[in-house]
């Protein structure tokens, strides 16, 4: 399998959504590995050797660790599950806070052709923290449209999952009794 094969179009190096992707391509590396015929040529060899059961127990601790970063990753997905939401929200924003700019400038020359220029000119603060409250919202809705996709967080999972099997073939034909012992070797 090619690297190319391996690796999805990923987005910017350093956001979540790359890392997500990232470790998805490694473990599904990780997984066609455990399950190559080198890996059960060596098992064979492991067994040969005696040591079988031993290794098997250092693969099931391995496998017990990622399955800690499975739980990790449905933690990750619970929090975000909310975020497209919020993205929506603060994209609704945008416009509510251009029709309010509107409207204060709109006033603010109503308020200046009645010969209320002083009244006027308590809108211009309010602008400002109309068109800075508005920036905000747009940075926040950036950032969260940065975060991890949830069939990205799922396609992780899935790919945690078929090394979790990977490694439990791998622990099974370790602790598998038929194989020749070191005396057959010699």
């Amino acid at each position: 399998m090619s690297d190319a094969a391996l690796t999805p179009a990923l987005p910017a190096r350093g956001s979540m959504r790359a890392v997500i992707l990232r470790a998805e391509a490694l473990v599904v590396a990780v997984a066609a590995l455990v399950d190559s015929e080198s890996m059960r040529s060596l098992g064979v060899l492991i067994q040969q050797l005696g040591i079988g059961p031993s290794v098997a127990r250092c693969v099931e601790l391995l496998r017990d660790a990622i399955h800690g970063l499975q739980q990790r990753v449905a933690e990750l997905a619970a929090a975000l599950a909310d975020k497209d939401a919020a993205a929506g929200l603060l994209g609704l924003l945008r416009p509510l806070v251009r029709g309010l700019d509107r409207l204060i400038h709109a006033s603010g020359r109503e308020l200046a052709a009645l010969g209320l220029e002083a009244d006027a000119a308590v809108l211009g603060p309010v602008r400002g923290l109309l068109q800075a409250g508005g920036r905000w919202a747009e940075r926040g809705e950036a950032v969260l449209l940065r975060l991890p996709q949830q069939q990205e967080l799922d396609g992780l999972r899935g790919a945690i999952d078929d090394l979790n099997a990977a490694f439990d073939r791998l622990i099974a034909a370790l602790r598998s009794p038929s194989t020749p012992s070191k005396a057959a070797i010699a």
